[in-house]
């Protein structure tokens, strides 16, 4: 799957979703200019309307729908947690113990690490339908929501196809364009509050004086006019949701199938919801602004598929299972049995293989061996899980277990209330320090502002010790920078400001540098790769945490297709081969505004 693609042309769709909404408004202000006119004019031949007041109302118009649009804008730039409250979610706690609440955070543990990603927060919506969504600008903000009945009513490997479903969309810039949707739909949808809000206002004015004068009925007349044009740029804007959200549901099926490896999975859930009463619809009055965030169709629809944001189910279904018969559960689904279904689980002794390889990590069975966080012991994934051991793992994670650590980290580490035991200490591998970072993200976000700036500080002097950035320390330092800095909380998507990758040699000198630690062959080969082969390496001893953050910063405004290029290149500056590179590529990827690492091959 191409996700680069996928995220270039998410760029383009934007663009063109713009314009179609441009026309919208445009054709908006001509209706309202009409329905002042033709209200005026109810007035008497005294009462006429120059082209003057035409255009006024036309500004007006325009700044109403700019305003609205500009308040659900920032309204939405905390990022995903600002959807998921709005539609009712409960933030779970990432050291739940409730059977079901664990299992599906182990899910989304082992989702998170088959796409590359470190684990994002998770949301339960109180609906009983089986429905799923992913909420975000960026990785560094995303969440993952998940309706009760999916808690409770899909089997593991059902909610696996799920949330890999949602990962596909965190991954190929499906959120920001959905975001920015909601921004716009509230714009239109101004014309028919205010119609709403006018009629309301003469209903209190009749009551209190008891008659209709000519303002009074101009009034009723400019509310039902309103209400009407505002509907018609909703029917518009529900038209050009559907026509956006449908198309890209089945490049998120695909990709699902990529991480879990299992399509029968994902079958199995759309099946479910073809079965259940309540199908996937979402009961909360907010769903329609939501509608085509959601894995499954979350409104009804009754005029046949027009306004339908997700493809027909039969046709996901065959796509997924050919030998599909056509059959659907019956309506009264039971909730699965979490015990059985771990005593299934842990009985089976065949391998996992492919980016499905984490699937058989979780607190209560032995993980694959093939992924980087199967060998830590339970006391660091029970860490993982708790704020205040998070921030320990996250700090020891930037020293070496090979090496005894010196009197200045002692002194820095106990001051932080973060020296761990080092038995502890000697887990955190180079390959498994990233893994440690990325299993830790949920308890880490659960930090307030204070507490992040506070590990942040401490992050940087740590590095700052040994008087140079090496690989481990560059690959924790940009993962945790990226996903607790201020500016993570208000995530941006990158704009894409350099089409040519000549317009940022200098940052990315600095990024092989660090990656080649001064072999002079591994950055040639690098500069070449990139396509820039007269470029020339920077000093290690000028090369600090923050001249790397402002390269990385630098690099983010590259075109998407520019972007594999660069991965490229620094896979070549490490000159190394293994499961190691990747650990050290990852955070790379994530702090360009990448996809994996793994498509970019």
């Amino acid at each position: 799957m191409d996700f680069f693609g996928a995220q270039d042309r998410a760029r383009r769709n934007t663009s063109r979703l713009l314009f179609l909404f441009g026309a919208a408004v445009i054709a908006l202000v001509a209706l309202t200019d009409l329905a002042v006119a033709v209200a005026f004019g109810f007035l008497g031949a005294n009462a006429t309307i120059d082209p003057e007041r035409l255009l006024m109302v036309s500004g007006v118009v325009c700044a109403g729908i700019g305003l609205a649009c500009l308040f659900k804008h920032l309204q939405l730039a905390r990022g995903g947690k600002v959807v998921a409250e709005m539609l009712g979610g409960r933030l779970l706690d990432p050291a739940s113990t409730e059977p079901a609440e664990r299992r599906l955070l182990n899910v989304v543990e082992e989702m998170a690490l088959a796409a590359g990603l470190p684990v994002p927060p998770v949301y339960v919506l109180p609906e009983a339908s089986i429905n799923a969504f992913a909420a975000g600008h960026a990785s560094a903000d995303a969440v993952i929501g998940v309706t009760e009945g999916s808690m409770r009513l899909l089997s593991r490997d059902e909610l696996q196809g799920v949330v890999a479903h949602e990962f596909s969309h965190v991954l190929n810039g499906d959120m920001r364009l959905n975001l920015r949707l909601i921004a716009v739909l509230h714009g239109i949808l101004f014309i028919a509050l205010s119609g709403r809000l006018l009629l309301q206002g003469v209903g209190r004015s009749s009551r209190r004086s008891g008659s209709r004068d000519n303002s009074g009925l101009l009034l009723l007349g400019l509310g039902v006019s309103f209400l009407v044009i505002g509907w018609v740029g909703v029917f518009f804007g529900r038209l050009i949701k559907a026509g956006v959200s449908r198309e890209r549901e089945y490049l998120a099926d695909a990709s699902a199938v990529q991480f879990t490896r299992n399509p029968l999975g994902l079958a199995g859930a759309l099946r479910k919801i073809g079965g259940l009463g309540a199908h996937g619809l979402i009961a909360n009055p907010r769903a329609e602004t939501a509608s085509h965030l959601f894995f499954a169709q979350a409104l009804s629809t009754r005029l046949l598929s027009l306004f339908a944001t997700h493809p027909p189910l039969d046709e996901r279904i065959r796509l997924l299972d050919p030998a599909w018969n056509g059959e659907l559960p019956a309506e009264d689904l039971q909730p699965v049995s979490i015990e059985a279904e771990d005593e299934q689980v842990a009985s089976m002794a065949a391998p996992v293989s492919g980016p499905a390889a984490v699937m058989g990590f979780d607190t209560d069975q032995a993980p694959s061996a093939l992924s980087p966080a199967s060998a830590l012991s339970q006391a660091v994934l029970d860490g993982c899980r708790h704020p205040e051991l998070a921030v320990a793992l996250a700090l020891n994670a930037l020293t070496d277990p090979g090496t005894a650590l010196t009197p200045a980290q002692t002194g820095l580490l106990i001051a932080r209330g973060a020296l761990l035991p080092e038995e502890l200490r000697e887990e955190l591998t180079a390959t498994r320090a990233t893994a440690v970072i990325a299993l830790a993200m949920p308890a880490l976000k659960r930090l307030d502002a204070a507490a992040r700036h506070e590990l942040l500080a401490t992050v940087a002097a740590l590095a700052a010790l040994d008087g140079h950035l090496d690989l481990r320390e560059f690959a924790v330092a940009t993962l945790l920078e990226h996903h607790l800095s201020d500016e993570a909380g208000r995530a941006r998507a990158a704009r894409a400001r350099y089409s040519r990758i000549e317009q940022v040699s200098a940052p990315l000198s600095v990024i092989l540098s660090a990656l080649s630690a001064g072999d002079a062959a591994r950055f040639a080969a690098a500069a070449a790769l990139a396509g820039l082969p007269e470029l020339r390496p920077v000093a290690l001893g000028d090369i600090d945490w923050p001249s790397v953050r402002g390269a990385l910063g630098k690099l983010r405004g590259l075109y998407p297709l520019l972007k594999p290029r660069v991965l490229k290149a620094c896979r070549s500056a490490l000159g190394t081969a293994g499961p190691g590179v990747e650990g050290l590529l990852q955070p790379l990827a994530l702090a360009l505004d990448c996809a994996s690492v793994d498509h970019a091959a």
